[in-house]
């Protein structure tokens, strides 16, 4: 499994893989301007190669890591996309389409298992199991 994680860092999104920094982009990159998003809805594979791009720059250690990545239904075939939860006065990356990457050939997500995550770091907080004990079916 490889991990990117996505983080705001001003008017930039910093890029880690598989926990290492690989580089950053301009947020405003991710825009579409209207004209944009009526021809992602004729044709989604150019906005993907431009997020593929973003993402996955030659050279950088995120396309490294990806070009090592082995294809589904390999066990290691995944791409687990960390992006942080929206918070106040910070840039919503969830509501961009990263499931259209496309990297000239192919959506990645025909080549790999591809899931969100959270971005948690793996510190997010698991819910307390509960204190009360649920009783069997029928004896309630």
């Amino acid at each position: 499994m490889f991990t990117l994680s996505l983080s705001p860092d001003g008017d930039r999104v910093a890029v880690r893989a598989d926990g290492q920094p690989s580089h950053s982009f301009p947020l405003a990159d991710l825009a579409l301007t209207e004209a944009q998003a009526k021809e992602f809805l004729a044709d989604p594979s150019r906005y993907g190669r431009r997020l593929f791009s973003l993402l996955f720059p030659d050279r950088s250690f995120a396309r490294q890591a990806l070009d090592a990545l082995p294809p589904a239904p390999h066990p290691d075939g995944v791409l687990l996309l960390e992006v942080p939860p929206p918070a106040p006065d910070a840039p919503d990356l969830h509501s961009v389409l990263w499931e259209y990457l496309h990297d000239g050939t192919g959506f990645l997500a025909t080549r790999y298992g591809m899931a969100r995550g959270g971005g948690g770091g793996g510190n997010a907080r698991t819910p307390d199991a509960p204190t009360t004990p649920t009783p069997p079916r029928g004896e309630a």
